[in-house]
């Protein structure tokens, strides 16, 4: 599973306050999924300021 949204860290300009709501972080995903392998959990900083949360994780062996 590859999962991928903006990050709380770099929200994007211009969202509404329930827009803000649906940002996360890596931590809170990785915390979301016990029953998975976390492959790799970062978060991706961009130029313009904001930020993208990245989760890649595979079932348990």
């Amino acid at each position: 599973m590859l999962f991928v949204n903006h990050d709380k860290s770099g929200p994007p300009s211009g969202w509404s306050e329930e827009d803000l709501l649906s940002l996360t972080s890596p931590e809170e995903i990785v915390r979301e999924l016990p029953d998975l392998q976390i492959e790799h959990s970062a978060t991706l900083n961009h130029q313009d300021g904001s930020s993208n949360t990245i989760v890649r994780a595979t079932q348990r062996k």
